[in-house]
């Protein structure tokens, strides 16, 4: 849960970035301004959507004591077994491999409720509504550093240039390293 949390929170201070950026171009071209309510409205939305997100996904996790009921009593029809060769890991006698669950260290089990599949798919429109912004402040800055280029020296328009490109980097770097936990996560889930 913690490294969800951290991860939700660098794409959130990532989109920050882009919106800091946008806005300091903006102030140089004294154009496209997000008003100062509407920007804190969406710092404190960030903050508040990451928390209650991982306190629902915190609660939606099993105890370990359910966990071994869970493991000792769940019974898988026989037709629902054939849809599971599907799955990465499946067991299809839990009696059988009790004692071998006990000896791993750390697993967790989350039962499919509907519940967690409303957080799972929140989860994903939050992702989705990410994805959105970014492509917003990035055809939006792309668009006033062409407005940009006549009206600052071109010292100044190269360190804005710069910055950007940082930003797309870093982009680029989060979405390569997020994609595929994010890809399993769907799988899984569907």
């Amino acid at each position: 849960m913690t490294g969800m949390f951290l991860v939700v929170t660098q794409l959130e201070f990532l989109v920050i970035c882009f919106e800091k950026k946008h806005q300091a171009i903006s102030a140089s071209l004294d154009i496209f301004r997000i008003n100062n309510p509407l920007r804190f409205l969406g710092y404190f939305l960030c903050v508040l959507c990451n928390f209650v997100m991982c306190i629902w996904f915190h609660f939606e996790r099993l105890t370990k004591e359910e966990q071994w009921n869970w493991i000792r009593t769940v019974r898988i029809p026989e037709k629902s077994r054939k849809n599971l060769n599907r799955v990465f890991f499946h067991i299809q006698n839990y009696k059988e491999y009790l004692e071998s669950f006990r000896k791993i260290s750390h697993f967790e089990i989350y039962v499919r409720t509907s519940s967690f599949i409303i957080l799972m798919i929140l989860t994903l429109c939050g992702g989705i509504f990410l994805v959105f912004l970014f492509f917003i402040f990035i055809i939006h800055i792309l668009r006033m550093m062409v407005l940009l280029k006549t009206k600052i020296s071109a010292v100044n328009y190269q360190n804005h240039n710069e910055a950007v490109q940082s930003l797309m980097v870093q982009l680029a770097t989060a979405a390569f390293c997020l994609t595929p936990p994010c890809l399993l996560m769907v799988f899984i889930m569907f």
